[in-house]
């Protein structure tokens, strides 16, 4: 038996699993293809900063949850659109289940479908990717893994995450249990939903965002219209919240550009609608006014073409400039 198992140990879950080995907890991975071939091969690698002496980590490697070992713990650290694949495939026993994706659309998915006295939902903050198959690179972010019970009513499960989030402090990754884990959601997606957006949007770092007054009033109120729509859906997340978010910005690395921009500007698949449409579309059922939201994700999505009829897929500028960032270069 492992102690624990991540289905996708990609930037956030390969992190999870990295530093919990290396902590000495006995960790498997569901991966397939080139990444997880080179983790079985040569381990679980860290490209980090914080951890620059640290060996590659060993797990073990399985092709699916069917192959893997039992664990009390499984975290699902695959996208949104590739969550219900991954639940149906769930065993079924008393193991506790933590999601940590982005957004809140999957709270009321496929999640649903399990027992609520065995589901933490939770949010990670943390800029990292596969850098190449079997290295995950860490770019900067406190590395903060938080999580709850779905249902806060659960007051077992929520000892439980107390337990956990004690236990992988000890073995070295910064967690932190809650007692509402849609609250924790909710409160990331009013981070990322206003960063990602803007970032996409101008296609300027975060650091540009922030030297103009006007950008950063722009970002507040998009902070102040998600957290309108969470506290329409009785998820309580406090106007301090707004605040902590705003000045958080001014200790973010200067150069962070988000994924979602990496994703728009190259023509892949992005997290659009989880982080922005999803959103719009809440507060429109809701009754909610959000019409900063409602602009900036109109904006994006003419700017890169997404669902717009006769509209090219990619915006050859945004990748021309992102292009040049990752190449050392200087955007002009």
């Amino acid at each position: 038996m492992a102690d624990v198992c991540v289905v996708g140990p990609g930037g956030v879950g390969g992190y999870l699993a990295a530093v919990l080995a290396q902590g000495g907890l006995d960790v498997a991975v569901v991966a397939r293809g080139a990444h997880g071939e080179a983790i079985a091969r040569g381990g679980l690698r860290l490209i980090d900063p914080q951890r620059s002496d640290a060996a590659p980590a060993r797990v073990t490697v399985h092709a699916s949850l069917d192959d893997a070992p039992p664990a009390p713990v499984v975290v699902l650290a695959v996208k949104q659109r590739d969550l219900p694949a991954v639940v149906a495939q769930l065993p079924e026993d008393d193991a506790v289940v933590l999601a940590v994706q982005n957004g809140v659309a999957h709270l009321s998915g496929p999640l649903a479908s399990l027992d609520a006295s065995r589901v933490l939902v939770g949010s990670v903050y943390i800029f990292s990717h596969v850098e190449e198959p079997g290295a995950i690179r860490v770019l900067g972010g406190p590395r903060l893994y938080r999580f709850g019970p779905l249902d806060p009513a659960q007051e077992e499960l929520a000892l439980r995450a107390d337990e956990l989030a004690a236990r992988w402090n000890a073995a070295g990754l910064l967690s932190a249990a809650d007692g509402d884990g849609r609250r924790v959601c909710w409160e990331k997606l009013c981070l990322l939903a206003p960063l990602s957006s803007l970032t996409a949007l101008t296609a300027r770092t975060v650091g540009e965002l922030r030297e103009l007054p006007e950008m950063m009033a722009t970002f507040r109120t998009l902070v102040e219209e998600v957290r309108a729509v969470a506290l329409a859906e009785d998820v309580d997340v406090s106007a301090e919240t707004v605040d902590f978010i705003v000045q958080g910005i001014g200790s973010t690395d200067p150069e962070g550009r988000s994924s979602l921009f990496r994703d728009l500007a190259q023509g892949r698949d992005s997290e659009l609608e989880v982080l922005l449409g999803d959103v719009v579309r809440r507060a429109e059922a809701y009754g909610v006014a959000v019409p900063a939201l409602r602009a900036v994700y109109a904006a994006t999505r003419l700017r890169y073409g997404v669902r717009v009829p006769g509209a090219r897929p990619g915006d050859p500028e945004s990748a021309r400039i992102l292009t040049m960032t990752l190449t050392g270069g200087t955007p002009s």
